[in-house]
């Protein structure tokens, strides 16, 4: 039994294909927390729950953007939302007019006072002993 493979040049099925790709992240994408979930296993298990990086974390915005134009379907709009305000809130770097490349949710925070001298290309980021030892414990 042989199917008919796929037609790539049917706007039918690339909009039926994404959506059906994006169904794999429909009820485990979201952190309450904040952002995103970034990094699973192939059956969905995610294994990273505080790594966030700025290129996933973009993707999670325009791909939930766009399945909410191919569908309708509101939950993508409220996530590329809650996607978007988290670029906002935990990579965006508004003293130097940037954004971290990779952060680390739930254990770092940043100082209230800058220190005088850092790397120049990383910023600084201090582990909050609190909520590390509540990751630690599954919390």
């Amino acid at each position: 039994m042989n199917s008919a493979p796929p037609d790539f040049r049917s706007p039918a099925f690339l909009r039926d294909h994404a959506l059906w790709v994006m169904s794999f992240y429909d009820d485990r994408c979201v952190d309450p927390s904040g952002g995103m979930f970034h990094y699973y296993l192939d059956d969905g298990t995610v294994y990273d729950r505080t790594t966030r990086h700025l290129v996933s974390a973009t993707r999670f915005v325009v791909t939930h953007a766009t399945a909410y134009e191919l569908s309708g379907d509101e939950r993508y709009r409220q996530r590329a939302a809650h996607a978007l305000a988290f670029l906002e809130q935990a990579f965006r770097d508004r003293e130097q007019e940037g954004f971290h490349w990779i952060v680390r949710w739930d254990i770092f925070e940043r100082p209230k006072i800058a220190p005088d001298y850092d790397t120049g290309i990383l910023d600084t980021w201090w582990i909050n002993a609190e909520k590390a030892k509540t990751l630690k414990r599954g919390n």
